[in-house]
């Protein structure tokens, strides 16, 4: 994995180049070009909130992921903004699968449960044009949170401002490269 001027995930050619192709796993079930799993994370009341995601190919391995600080947000709202900032930086014309862990945004992103907090129809819109909009075709799945350890790992990094611009894998270790972000006001 590697990342671009400005520090947004890059998805090598050769995943790009796999887009065309109609893959099945042995049980004949569908195989996705991408699997992008999110997690949301925040600390206390929409006081500090952190995201993270990571992408991760047809064979499991992790091709790169990022996190990023953000104050006054819950964890639900953190989660949504994890998903729009995947789809931002993923190649069109993939068949990608989501995973996450919070039920709420699962079930409003297949349109079981309405929303009904304004904040979150905007972001529900927004990750549905994206979709719409240069994903060939795409599912949501809930799953338990300890499948999401890195997204999860991430998320929590962004929280306390350590926020995640690389991720390397090499074999069973995982480097995470990170920044500390933070505002400096002085007083007047």
């Amino acid at each position: 994995m590697s990342l671009d001027a400005d520090g947004e995930c890059f998805v090598p050619d050769n995943i790009k180049q796999k887009r065309n192709l109609k893959m099945k796993n042995s049980d004949g079930t569908k195989m996705w070009d991408l699997t992008v799993q999110v997690c949301g994370n925040n600390e206390g009341t929409f006081s500090k909130g952190g995201m993270g995601y990571i992408l991760v190919d047809p064979h499991g391995q992790i091709l790169g992921g990022k996190g990023k600080h953000l104050d006054g947000t819950g964890k639900h709202e953190a989660e949504y903004k994890a998903v729009i900032m995947a789809l931002q930086n993923i190649p069109e014309l993939m068949d990608v699968k989501i995973q996450t862990s919070s039920k709420k945004v699962y079930q409003q992103l297949i349109g079981e449960v309405k929303i009904r907090e304004s904040q979150w129809r905007v972001l529900y819109q927004d990750v549905h044009e994206l979709l719409q909009n240069g994903i060939r075709s795409w599912t949501i799945e809930l799953v338990d949170k300890k499948e999401l350890y890195l997204a999860d790992l991430i998320a929590t990094r962004a929280i306390g401002r350590l926020e995640v611009t690389e991720v390397k894998v090499l074999g069973m270790e995982v480097t995470l490269s990170a920044q500390f972000k933070f505002c400096y006001s002085p007083n007047k």
